[in-house]
């Protein structure tokens, strides 16, 4: 018999259980934790809490529970070494792997004998030599997590109200645990940069980011940023796993996935979707946000109890000039690198000195001063060192017939030099009226600025943000071309931009698609290719360049503030609620509603979803 102290301890353990569970999130609707993404949970959260960067798991790509080796690399060897060590290593077990799939069970390498275990006796020969196409290698991010933890305490409260405000989960506060360790000025050789890993293309939308000001590595700034791209993906997928996943995968690319599989349930689609882009960090995305999220929620489980860094808060004060950094931080009793840490959304360009802080940046300072104090002596440093502008740069308008390479003699630059100050790909075709950086001018005369307490500080006109980057994340739209050489006609394309694209006349395409003279294109509908004078890829990519252009270009004076949900009313069609209800581009509004087709009857009464926008 069951003794009462023994059933309240029984009883004890079962409620500490149950809220342990439902601090992980386990019994999250917004955030469903299917069985079959166990494992793989699992695995990330070995990954984030078990090893450190300093070692890795050798392991199956698909089958993450099959973890054939811890493998620890030798901290004395360069990069290049280390990395030659982990090629070896994959090639042991994929030469271990095929030899267990040729039938050899004597004599095993203790790498067979590793390999063999991981997949059983019983494991059949064909699975073997499957598995001996996926051996790869996750190197460990305990350290690193760690230290975001530590980085988050910083800014989660205030990044969680930012998401509690726009009635997002505040969950989603933890993405940043994946994306950088919450290192706000985190890069990656993609140009992905801060918190939230941005990529300039789709920062433009909510950001100001060009070589005088990029936002992407203000913490609370990109924070707004990425709040409204995902408020976008759940907007379009109506699922948080497929907004999440389309995040790193892109907002088309996971439509195409649900279109392709027939199915929203990431499990399925993470399961059976075969896309070439659709790889390992696309597939763990979601998985790898769950494992985070678990770890944030409970970090002392891992890393025992940890002291949040808060440290004293620094002043705000917005500079009242265009000022040198160095000059700055020396009158505020610092270096210019720790104004700069302080400061993480000043652009490198501004840190190197080559560009001044532009005028009212809202400057963040150590706490050395009162407000007033600083306040003071931010409008001394206008008066006496102060610049009414910034230096200026030299840009060349694109005229008509202009290539890059003709640019580029013009102005006795390479022409790869002259694509690389400007995002561009050097076979990237450019268009008349677009601006590009040829180099930066000299300092202006120095003059001094009067302060008036009345006169409202005005951030510097930001330049056309020229990065473009090989998909467009945050829009839906399908650009690709099917084997079949068709393609689905998007807003702002006309029969004009194939010819141009394909290297043929319009008259042919009309001819091949039975156009008559006064028939025009239809969006939505499909558009059959001449690919004889070019090929898909070349076709896709001047498509795709085209797009970021004009999108690029739009975002130059506005940016996506914010949702709103338009209530369907007689008479109103896409093209009415962009043009003259809304005032925004069509292909803005179908990007938010990508699902409805442009010459279809609105439904009285349903919901339109439009994106609210803000100058500057």
């Amino acid at each position: 018999m069951t003794s009462p102290r023994s059933l309240l301890l029984f009883l004890w353990l079962a409620l500490a259980s149950a809220l342990a569970l439902a601090g992980s999130g386990a019994t999250s609707a917004a955030f469903p934790r299917p069985a079959a993404l166990g494992p793989a949970i699992a695995f990330w959260t070995r990954v984030y809490t078990e090893i450190d960067t300093g070692s890795g798991f050798i392991h199956d790509d698909r089958r993450l529970d099959v973890v054939y080796q811890v493998r620890h690399l030798n901290a004395d060897l360069s990069p290049a070494a280390q990395n030659k060590s982990i090629r070896q290593a994959l090639g042991s077990y994929r030469k271990a792997l095929l030899s267990l799939a040729g039938g050899k069970r004597k004599a095993l390498t203790a790498t067979e004998r590793r390999a063999l275990h991981a997949w059983g006796k019983s494991a059949k020969r064909a699975a073997l030599r499957a598995a001996a196409e996926r051996v790869r290698f996750q190197r460990g991010q305990a350290d690193r997590f760690n230290e975001g933890l530590s980085r988050s305490a910083k800014w989660r409260r205030r990044i969680e109200g930012i998401f509690r405000r726009q009635g997002l989960p505040t969950e989603l506060a933890a993405l940043p645990h994946v994306e950088s360790s919450y290192n706000p000025a985190a890069r990656s050789s993609a140009g992905a940069a801060g918190l939230w890993q941005l990529m300039p293309a789709t920062a433009s939308r909510y950001l100001h980011v060009d070589k005088k000001r990029d936002e992407r590595l203000d913490p609370y700034k990109s924070s707004e940023a990425a709040a409204r791209l995902l408020q976008h993906n759940y907007s379009v997928l109506q699922s948080w796993p497929l907004a999440l996943t389309a995040y790193n995968h892109g907002l088309s690319g996971m439509r195409q996935a649900v279109i392709s599989t027939g199915t929203e349930d990431i499990a399925r689609i993470i399961e059976e979707y075969n896309s070439d882009s659709f790889g390992f960090a696309s597939r763990n995305f979601y998985p790898a946000f769950l494992a985070a999220l678990d770890v944030s929620r409970a970090p002392e489980s891992y890393f025992g109890k940890a002291r949040e860094k808060f440290g004293p808060r620094p002043l705000r004060v917005r500079t009242a000039a265009y000022l040198p950094v160095d000059a700055v931080a020396k009158a505020f009793g610092t270096d210019a690198q720790q104004l700069c840490d302080l400061n993480p959304g000043l652009p490198r360009t501004v840190r190197s000195g080559k560009l001044f802080m532009p005028k009212g940046y809202p400057l963040h300072l150590p706490p050395s001063h009162t407000l007033v104090q600083a306040k003071h002596e931010m409008a001394r440093l206008a008066r006496t060192i102060g610049y009414q502008s910034q230096r200026p740069d030299v840009y060349h308008e694109v005229r008509a017939g202009e290539s890059l390479s003709e640019i580029a003699q013009k102005y006795g630059k390479d022409t790869a030099e002259l694509a690389a100050i400007n995002g561009l790909d050097s076979e990237q075709i450019i268009r008349a009226g677009q601006l590009l950086l040829i180099a930066s001018g000299p300092a202006p005369e120095r003059v001094r600025v009067r302060v008036r307490s009345a006169d409202r500080d005005r951030q510097s006109p930001g330049i056309l943000p020229l990065e473009t980057q090989p998909d467009l994340a945050a829009d839906p739209a399908d650009y690709s071309v099917r084997a079949d050489g068709t393609i689905v006609v998007q807003a702002s394309e006309t029969l004009g931009h194939y010819a141009e694209w394909l290297g043929v006349t319009s008259k042919r395409l009309r001819q091949l698609n039975r156009l008559g003279a006064s028939r025009g294109l239809v969006i939505g509908h499909r558009l059959k290719l001449d690919l004889s004078k070019t090929s898909r890829t070349s076709f896709q990519r001047r498509r795709i360049a085209y797009h970021q252009s004009l999108q690029a270009s739009y975002f130059q004076d506005v940016h996506i503030a914010g949702l709103r949900q338009h209530r369907v009313q007689s008479g109103d069609t896409l093209w009415r609620l962009a043009e003259q209800r809304y005032g925004i581009p069509l292909w803005l509004l179908r990007q938010y509603n990508p699902d409805i087709a442009l010459d279809s009857v609105l439904p009285l009464g349903g919901v339109i979803s439009v994106p609210v926008l803000a100058k500057g």
